[in-house]
């Protein structure tokens, strides 16, 4: 579908719907509680990243009353919330931060790999593993990129790697 949607838990009723222009990837929304907000990834090759503030007064097609819009979103990773800040990690191997509630993107890098595998936060560190098993870490930082470490696994790497116990 081109479109995302939101239901009543209870019931399961349609009780909103957003129009995109791009078919919907495996990336699921964020719930974002303390700003009663959904961030919706459209995925696909053009993806967009959406901020909805949601209510009760939200029925129908919203697709006009979006809080913004960001072009270049992440086709296949969930993107991370931290202290009203979004961090993304795109497939042609962009990363960025941005604000939560305006959606103004603060800064982005090119770090010119391919990514397919969620990023995860320890800390105040984030992690993200390309297709070809290097691991990048960064600071969770508003002002700038700020590269902590780069690993290399030696193995392809498509999914988020589980985390237990302080280890990867």
């Amino acid at each position: 579908a081109r479109a995302g949607y939101g239901y009543d838990a209870d019931t399961g009723k349609e009780l909103w719907m957003i129009k995109h222009k791009n078919m919907n990837a495996a990336v699921r929304p964020l719930w974002i509680p303390e700003h009663n907000m959904a961030v919706i990834n459209t995925g696909s090759a053009r993806a967009t990243l959406m901020g909805i503030k949601l209510g009760a007064s939200l029925k129908g097609d919203i697709t006009s009353t979006a809080s913004w819009v960001q072009k270049r979103g992440s086709r296949y990773c969930l993107p991370i919330y931290y202290k009203d800040h979004i961090y993304q990690v795109t497939h042609d191997g962009t990363v960025s931060c941005s604000n939560i509630l305006s959606g103004q993107k603060l800064w982005s890098k090119t770090l010119a790999n391919k990514f397919m595998a969620s990023p995860f936060l320890a800390g105040d560190n984030i992690f993200a593993f390309d297709e070809f098993g290097k691991g990048f870490v960064f600071k969770a930082s508003t002002k700038e990129f700020k590269q902590v470490a780069v690993n290399d696994l030696d193995e392809p790497i498509s999914a988020a790697p589980a985390v237990a116990e302080g280890a990867i």
